[in-house]
């Protein structure tokens, strides 16, 4: 039963987070054609708040846990589902889909598992005031290291970390119940969409930055990443202060995200990198990846998944 004493917010934000998910991951490969249209243009800004933003929400709630509770919680699941993806990408995308990464999308929950061992540590001996601003530097600096990338999600595991650590400090200082003119904070979201969206159309690769995937070799990439750091945080706070804090129809599944982000790409890849990439779909293409397929995908929040997850995950021993 659905607990009447929980925190909407958290709940509405993470469906509707998940919904993007769902939307740009099914939307890739049409959107790679066209950089320049004004669906690529929302969607690579709207993807800006996207993971950054779940990064706060789980440093938001981080609660220190011993080293079993963590591996069954984040790495049986990021080990499990990346196999999975990986046979699933191999059948469907061919020998150039990687074996050295942690599945299509498997890294968050790497990371996760990673800071939850480290952060009890660093915050035992080093205060939050200066973690925040050193795991940006940090971010900063790793770029250049030609061996840190997309490969093992290393390049983002130090590029999410900030945001980790800044759920934490948004927690302590209870901001969430102050400053709560939310014209400033519409004004400050709406913001920092469009120039998300000025800079995509000015430079084809920014879109690209805002995963933090890769690191670059000029003081431009470091830059472009800087400038896409400060627009995730901007825009991911200002969401925080205006989005719904009440029940809504759609409160519920938005405890069931998890369920949807390890099996969503069971869907996207049979039909997204299938039947969208070897079939000529025509002007359909474009209805497909950017409604149908997302909408399939919805059957992932039914109460029947969750069931079954519930068991896959070994919930009942956490």
């Amino acid at each position: 039963m659905y607990d009447s004493s929980r925190v909407y917010l958290w709940d509405n934000l993470k469906f509707w987070l998940m919904i993007l998910v769902l939307i740009t991951h099914s939307f890739v490969n049409y959107m790679s054609y066209d950089k320049s249209g004004l669906v690529f243009l929302l969607l690579g800004s709207l993807c800006m708040i996207r993971m950054p933003l779940f990064t706060i929400i789980s440093g938001y709630w981080y609660k220190e846990k011993d080293f079993k509770t963590n591996a069954l919680r984040l790495l049986y699941p990021c080990l499990l589902f990346s196999l999975v993806e990986f046979i699933e990408g191999r059948i469907f995308c061919g020998p150039s889909y990687p074996w050295n990464c942690f599945g299509f999308s498997m890294w968050y929950m790497f990371v996760l598992f990673i800071y939850s061992i480290i952060t009890p540590f660093l915050t035992k001996y080093v205060s939050l005031k200066f973690l925040i601003p050193i795991s940006f530097i940090v971010s900063w600096i790793i770029g250049f290291v030609p061996c840190v990338g997309y490969e093992y999600s290393l390049s983002r595991l130090f590029c999410f970390y900030p945001f980790f650590l800044i759920g934490l400090v948004l927690r302590k200082v209870e901001i969430l119940n102050r400053f709560e003119n939310k014209i400033v904070w519409y004004i400050i979201l709406f913001s920092t969409l469009i120039i998300g969206m000025v800079l995509m159309y000015r430079y084809s690769d920014f879109y690209l930055y805002q995963k933090f995937a890769k690191g670059y070799d000029s003081f431009g990439g470091l830059i472009r990443r800087v400038m896409m750091q400060v627009l995730c945080v901007g825009a991911s706070v200002a969401l925080l202060k205006v989005f719904p804090r009440d029940k809504r129809w759609y409160s519920l599944y938005g405890t069931r995200t998890l369920n949807v982000y390890m099996l969503h790409m069971s869907i996207i890849f049979p039909l997204i990198y299938g039947v969208s990439s070897y079939y000529n779909l025509g002007r359909f293409d474009f209805v497909f990846c950017l409604i149908c397929v997302p909408l399939l995908c919805v059957i992932l929040f039914s109460k029947i998944i969750d069931d079954i997850m519930k068991s896959v995950l070994l919930k009942n021993k956490l």
